[in-house]
Formats: C-alpha cells, structure tokens, sequence
C-alpha cells in the first residue's frame, strides 16, 4: 500500500510539474534553445533583448503572499473548529 501512495504522489506531482512549467517556460519565437546554443558559441546571447517571462510587481507578490496566508488561516481555523467539535 505504501508503494501504491508514492506512486500517486509522484505521478501527481509529475503533471503538476508539466501544467505549471509551460508559463515558465513561456518564450519568443527564437525560444531559449537558440540563445542558449549562441551564447556558447560566442555569438551574443548575453543581452537584454529577451523579456520571456513577465515581471511581478511589488503589489502583485504582496497580493499573492496575503492569498497564501488567508488559505492558511482558513484552513487553521476549519481545522481548530473541527477537532473542538469532535473532542465534546
């Protein structure tokens, strides 16, 4: 059985890992491939031009982070509520 749960842990992760990985690896129609290949070679590959990611902003992260910690809280307190109801 304990295999069984690492198996669907790992599988679960594995398409987590795919779905959230395309916006990261979001790109230009040159794509990371070819400035990798020329930045080895010496023919640039160095500069500034590329922008394949979009920026996040001090008011975005803030928003994120307080999204993130609201889930917490209400996952905190739906739990307190639940072990204070079943231990009466």
């Amino acid at each position: 059985m304990k295999i069984l749960s690492k198996l669907k842990f790992m599988s679960g992760s594995t398409i987590l890992l795919a779905l959230t990985s395309t916006s990261a690896m979001a790109q230009d129609v040159d794509g990371w491939w070819r400035r990798w290949r020329d930045g080895r070679r010496g023919n640039g590959g160095g500069g500034g031009d590329y922008n394949a990611v979009p920026e996040i902003d001090a008011g975005a992260g803030l928003l994120a982070i307080a999204a993130v910690l609201a889930t917490l809280a209400l996952v905190y307190e739906l739990r307190r509520r639940h072990r204070a109801k079943n231990a009466d």
